[in-house]
């Protein structure tokens, strides 16, 4: 009864805030008055309605907020984009100083045969050089792992994606990738296309 009772009251309640009629009266000045009392005999009874809500499908145009949004992520995706250019350039620098020491390592390659002596020496010597080149592909897999983790990282960052790009976004060959075009077998270096 009581809850009842009380919803009955909270609608009458609501409904002055609603709507509601007023007296409109024009002052000394010309300016209208309004008044819940006849404040002259001229009185004329005006009703109020609250301001209808925006509809929320109405086309508008963006505010200054929405616009320093846009422009801002724009720079940030140019400021992003320069970023994974230097790392992409740094990627190939690493990729080109690494096959350069290879190939020094290559040139010193011993071929193997002859009498046991000289056959034991290029064994071993050849042994040290695919260990020196498995330490160069070590050292430098994880100088591209880094620059490849932080290319992914400003890829995820960006707004949108880059038209230009011949690869979608986060798409970037790991070190393995390149790896696999390195390969050492048979006690033989060779590049494989």
């Amino acid at each position: 009864m009581k809850h009842r009772l009380l919803a009955l009251l909270c609608g009458f309640l609501l409904h002055p805030l609603h709507a509601a009629e007023v007296y409109k009266c024009i002052d000394d000045n010309g300016r209208p008055e309004f008044s819940q009392r006849p404040c002259s005999p001229d009185a004329t009874t005006t009703n109020l309605s609250p301001i209808p809500p925006i509809d929320a499908g109405a086309a508008r145009e963006p505010g200054i907020s929405e616009q320093y949004d846009t422009v801002t992520a724009k720079l940030d995706d140019r400021i992003n984009k320069a970023s994974i250019a230097t790392a992409e350039d740094d990627i190939n620098a690493y990729i080109k100083e690494r096959d350069l020491k290879i190939s020094v390592y290559e040139k010193q390659w011993v071929p193997e045969g002859g009498d046991r002596v000289y056959h034991a020496f290029a064994v071993s010597r050849n042994r040290w050089l695919r260990d020196q080149i498995r330490d160069l592909f070590s050292q430098y897999d994880k100088q591209i792992a880094a620059k490849t983790a932080e290319i992914r990282k400003l890829q995820k960052k960006l707004h949108t994606p880059d038209p230009d790009s011949d690869r979608p976004p986060g798409m970037l060959d790991t070190p393995a990738e390149w790896n696999k075009r390195y390969r050492i077998e048979s006690g033989t270096w060779r590049r494989s296309n």
